[in-house]
């Protein structure tokens, strides 16, 4: 049984997240769980180690074998070998994607704010489109998609399950998103980064939809955010339509289908089998991180949180609160770091991550509270 609950001190460490903060402050920000990467890996990485040489090797792409397998085992679908590549790291391969297609990209906020970031990382102009609230739950708003359509618009890129408001998109809205796109021959980009982190609802990879969802989309993913291994960075794409599997391959100037041989030796841990029972532990932990950060939100003037389904990285709502930058408030006056809703298109907001030791999110909770009281 893993300890979630122990405590590991970062802040002497290079950890951005820890670094950035003041002393005092709590950092509850970057999607950087508190908790350590499960052993299984680090025995991967150890063995490798073992090896003296680190020449230039396939193990990369060798271990798609391994993700193909996760998959059946996993989601029930099959991936073809030739279809599996890979990828510097998600969001590369988000940028790649989309420079593939060219023209305007889509995509509905509130979004992740790496997302936000790859029109300027990549030249292409953006349509930003407002997602809708229904009964308390984001949703597509395929009216206002529909109307912002121009003739140069070319993708679409979705984050399923979402950051920052933590859906798990049902088979019906990821079929409609689907057929917008067919219908207006967007390549739709799916990241799906936190596919492993689901608390209610089915993780649906998106190419496995239907016959049409393995038309002009690339899916994408990696074990960054379950295991807890930005830094050791390798992804993949999962790119059926040879058409544009050949352009991706065209433009990305050689950094597909590479990646370094330590990093290739912790995804294979990461889909063997090796960590799912640390998995399951984490995700029963996670859960009973949000529904005691629900209730103790629940209980605060001012604030309120949107409920996730999944991920560890709370939407919280401050526009009750009357407080003009609830970012700086909550760091100034309890001094608890969040991510600002504005790098999401929502300003208003915060986002706060709850993968952490339970007294690590009670603390700033406890601090939060506090303030808003006494605001």
């Amino acid at each position: 049984m893993t300890d979630f609950d122990k405590v590991y001190d970062r802040s002497k460490t290079d950890a951005i997240k820890w670094s950035v903060c003041r002393e005092g402050e709590i950092p509850m920000w970057i999607a950087d769980m508190d908790l350590a990467v499960p052993e299984p890996i680090l025995d991967g990485i150890r063995a490798r180690l073992e090896h003296p040489f680190f020449g230039y090797d396939k193990a990369a792409q060798n271990a798609m074998s391994v993700v193909i397998q996760h998959y059946k085992d996993t989601y029930g679908c099959e991936i073809e070998k030739d279809w599996i590549i890979a990828t510097p790291s998600v969001m590369p391969t988000v940028s790649l994607a989309v420079q593939t297609a060219g023209g305007r990209m889509m995509y509905c906020t509130p979004m992740y704010g790496h997302i936000r970031k790859v029109p300027e990382e990549t030249g292409l102009p953006v349509t930003e489109v407002p997602m809708r609230v229904e009964n308390g739950s984001y949703t597509f708003d395929f009216e206002a998609m529909e109307r912002a359509v121009t003739p140069d618009l070319k993708s679409f890129v979705l984050c399923n399950p979402h950051n920052p408001v933590g859906r798990v998109f049902t088979r019906e809205e990821l079929s409609a998103l689907v057929a917008f796109c067919r219908r207006h021959e967007l390549t739709l980009v799916s990241d799906e980064i936190h596919c492993e982190l689901v608390f209610e609802g089915e993780h649906v990879p998106l190419f496995s939809l239907s016959e049409d969802a393995k038309i002009n989309t690339v899916t994408t993913s990696s074990a960054a955010k379950t295991c807890n291994i930005p830094r050791i960075p390798l992804a993949f794409a999962i790119i059926p339509d040879p058409e544009l599997r050949r352009r991706v391959m065209e433009c990305c100037h050689g950094s597909i289908g590479r990646g370094p041989t330590l990093s290739a030796a912790a995804l294979v841990k990461a889909y063997d089998g090796s960590c799912r029972e640390w998995k399951r532990e984490l995700v029963d932990y996670l859960r009973a991180n949000r529904d005691y950060m629900e209730r103790r939100i629940a209980d605060i003037d001012g604030i309120s949180v949107n409920h996730n389904q999944a991920t560890y990285l709370a939407w919280i709502d401050c526009t009750g609160l009357g407080v003009e930058d609830p970012f700086s408030f909550f760091r100034e006056k309890a001094g608890v770091y969040t991510n600002d809703g504005k790098e999401f298109g929502a300003p208003g907001f915060v986002r706060l991550n709850f993968a952490c030791p339970r007294s690590q999110l009670k603390e700033a909770l406890d601090r939060m509270q506090a303030a808003c009281a006494g605001k």
